[in-house]
């Protein structure tokens, strides 16, 4: 049988078989990660694959993961009419917190054939010797419960309800719209942090350089002939950089827009990797372009993710939760 994959992102790892006779092909993360004991997370291959007819994908643990660290695959059936990137949802049953970095192995995924049943309504009258004993009756999952009741219990695998947290994405985006709330331009508010290694080492506001008047001030400074961008300020991307240019090396800026052609020029000189935003500007569609040839011909890569809502989105983690001491609205 053959699998056609597509890349979607210039930087994936194609899946491959480690040797000879494996059952699963590797799958490989595309993203850095950090996932905390109890927590999940999930993570782009930045691929697709096409599936034939007749068969499915399944997602399975990388046993060396599995045994060593506690990391469980979830949510892991792909059907062959699926076009979308491949993710792998990981949950952390250590211990220890868990590093995943961009190019290893998260996982492995092994195509099978697949029976496609007819359905029918009826009565089953056929006796078994389990009958309608309850999911897990064989066992386990009974004397766990039977040792919970009696007192007895494994601090190493505790459950708790809790909500999900926010991807690092949605964590980070909001964060540079938090700051956005300190600009001085009434044009337009922008914000952005710097992050290494899952942590913000630099943010930035658009607004005037330190010790001269703002725009909320005296007004936006605008020339004649050269459109209605402001010149009296520095774009919330290149203060960023500009706030930590020493650290930024090998960085991810998030930006809710993609900067343009001046804040490019100082994220290539800074030797960012890569770009997160969500949308362009409006007009000045020449800047942009060339921004984005900029990016292509450097080693920034440019990401674009959904809009992220940080209203809903806190409004999801902490309104209206009889649950929770601090209520936010």
């Amino acid at each position: 049988m053959k699998l056609l994959i597509q890349k979607l992102d210039p930087f994936a790892t194609l899946p491959s078989y480690s040797y000879e006779g494996d059952a699963g092909m590797d799958l490989f993360s595309l993203e850095d990660a950090e996932i905390l004991p109890g927590a999940k997370v999930s993570l782009r291959t930045g691929i697709r694959v096409a599936i034939p007819a007749g068969y499915a994908g399944f997602i399975w643990d990388k046993s060396g993961l599995a045994t060593k660290y506690g990391l469980k695959t979830m949510a892991g059936v792909i059907d062959s009419g699926y076009r979308g990137e491949v993710q792998v949802a990981l949950c952390n049953l250590g211990q220890e917190p868990y590093r995943v970095e961009r190019g290893s192995k998260v996982a492995q995924l092994v195509i099978k054939p697949i029976e496609r049943a007819e359905i029918l309504e009826g009565i089953i009258e056929d006796q078994t010797q389990r009958g309608e004993r309850g999911f897990g009756s064989s066992g386990s999952w009974e004397s766990g419960i039977r040792n919970q009741e009696s007192g007895a219990h494994n601090s190493k695998f505790q459950i708790h309800n809790s909500k999900a947290r926010p991807s690092w994405d949605e964590y980070f985006m909001m964060a540079a719209k938090l700051i956005a709330t300190m600009a001085t331009c009434p044009k337009l508010r922008v914000g952005s942090v710097v992050v290494k290694n899952k942590r913000i080492i630099a943010s930035g506001f658009n607004g005037s350089p330190s010790g001269l008047p703002h725009c909320t001030e005296v007004g936006c400074l605008k020339f004649e002939g050269e459109g209605t961008s402001c010149r009296r300020v520095i774009h919330s991307e290149h203060n960023a950089v500009l706030q930590n240019s020493r650290e930024v090396e090998g960085c991810v800026l998030y930006t809710p827009y993609l900067p343009c052609i001046d804040c490019m020029k100082a994220i290539i000189g800074a030797k960012i990797s890569e770009v997160v935003y969500e949308k362009e500007y409006e007009g000045h569609k020449a800047r942009y372009a060339t921004s984005r040839e900029f990016a292509a011909q450097s080693s920034v890569r440019l990401r674009q993710i959904p809009p992220v809502n940080i209203v809903d989105t806190l409004q999801k983690y902490y309104g209206n939760d009889p649950e929770r001491e601090t209520n936010l609205f």
